[in-house]
């Protein structure tokens, strides 16, 4: 399929209502045919191929997202809730963890199909910062999988990915003075993630940089 197609199915819904159940059957599909391992782990191809059509069709979504279901009148909490627990479902599977391949493989998986991490860890960050005054819906729902998202150990996406850290805080802060529910959340999930094997040395150092920046910008009064 291409954009084309997608375009037309779309316009095929008659009303918001049948085309919002759609999408999050959708979301929610996709994300249980991730979870449920299809191929064999050693089917690397039809893996790849696999999340490659998941890909677009979940960027092409998220689009009819912004354009339909992003201003307030017509906004739809679940159904992007649904979007962001399905891009970080996608983004932390195993089968793209490339950093447990062989530098052979993982150099043939780059060379073909790119690292669909990055892809949709930017998709992630660009979406959560159109959600404007609705980012509070997420918090502190969405602290959890987007910490999942930020422990992947590639520097280029968690430098793109940790700063909406910085955005959770600061909307907490203009909402109610202060950021206990984001605060009290990632102490939680990071000790949970962390005693279970998660987050190398470098990942706490650009924590603790984002943690003791955020802090001086509050108390000056920034946020």
């Amino acid at each position: 399929m291409d954009d084309r197609h997608y375009s037309r199915y779309i316009e095929t819904f008659s009303g918001t209502t049948d085309l919002v159940d759609f999408l999050m059957e959708t979301f929610l599909l996709f994300k249980d045919l991730i979870g449920k391992h299809v191929y064999p782990s050693d089917w690397v191809t039809m893996i790849m191929v696999q999340n490659r059509v998941f890909l677009r069709a979940i960027n092409t979504y998220a689009d009819t997202m912004n354009h339909k279901f992003l201003e307030n009148n017509n906004f739809e909490v679940q159904l992007w809730n649904n979007y962001f627990h399905l891009a970080v479902a996608f983004i932390t599977q195993e089968s793209l963890q490339l950093q447990h391949f062989s530098p052979t493989k993982r150099n043939k998986i780059l060379a073909k199909y790119g690292d669909m991490r990055r892809l949709i860890g930017f998709a992630i960050r660009d979406m959560w910062y159109k959600l404007g005054k609705n980012k509070i819906c997420f918090i502190p729902g969405m602290v959890g999988p987007i910490l999942e998202m930020t422990l992947i150990p590639e520097e280029e996406l968690r430098r793109a990915t940790i700063p909406i850290f910085f955005d959770m805080m600061q909307c907490e802060h203009t909402r109610y003075g202060n950021f206990s529910k984001f605060e009290n959340e990632i102490i939680l999930k990071l000790d949970h993630e962390v005693e279970g094997g998660g987050g190398d040395e470098r990942y706490m150092e650009l924590l603790q940089s984002m943690y003791e920046h955020t802090h001086t910008h509050t108390h000056c009064g920034l946020v």
